[in-house]
């Protein structure tokens, strides 16, 4: 059998596991959820680590989940999402020198920030060589308490996503969905505490 890969939702009032087999068409193996005591998280972030583990525990009792490897989704107030021009530069290099380029268009400090992007393509203006991304910052101190809560229930964090780029993969007729869309289309995520919108180009870039 293929290797499967877990992915957990850790949202406000439960705790959710799916296992599948990746490919063109992603198979189910299992999914199950737990719900949580209110408080444990509040407004998409983990308060109550120890209380999360514990259900994440128990999900993983219940779920007959054998893979300790998971990866994760993170989309709050805590989390800044920006387009933005940067001049070109070869990958490695622009990600060793992110932190000393993006400060001035996220409303946190650098050296409290988790920093990602994703490239959009390139363009030209007054003769430069200029690259478009999207610019992920997510407050460190947030992402240590995820973490934190993952790993008190044994499990070993192997990526953090953004949940909208997740949804948009998972449910946007670029993904599959035969949608006949020929613009721009939003995916909606509407959970107890926090909703995800994301508007995108669903025409396949790559």
């Amino acid at each position: 059998m293929a290797k499967t890969r877990v992915g957990v939702d850790i949202g406000s009032t439960a705790v959710r596991a799916a296992e599948v087999v990746p490919g063109d068409k992603a198979v189910l193996v299992r999914a199950a959820q737990v719900p949580l005591p209110p408080g444990a998280v509040e407004n998409g972030e983990v308060r109550r680590p120890e209380l999360v583990g514990e259900a994440l525990r128990e999900l993983w009792t219940r779920g007959r989940f054998k893979a300790k490897q998971v990866q994760l989704g993170v989309g709050n107030q805590r989390v800044v999402v920006r387009e933005i021009a940067l001049p070109w530069l070869p990958e490695k290099e622009l990600r060793s020198s992110l932190s000393f380029q993006v400060q001035e268009f996220i409303p946190m400090s650098v050296d409290e920030a988790v920093l990602d992007y994703d490239p959009i393509g390139e363009i030209q203006q007054e003769g430069r060589r200029l690259l478009r991304i999207l610019l992920v910052a997510a407050q460190r101190g947030m992402i240590g308490t995820l973490v934190s809560a993952v790993q008190a229930a044994r499990l070993e964090p192997i990526g953090i996503d953004l949940t909208p780029f997740a949804l948009v993969r998972a449910a946007g007729s670029a993904a599959g969905l035969d949608l006949a869309v020929e613009r721009d289309e939003a995916v909606l995520d509407i959970g107890a505490h926090v909703t995800h919108i994301c508007v995108h180009d669903p025409a396949p870039t790559r």
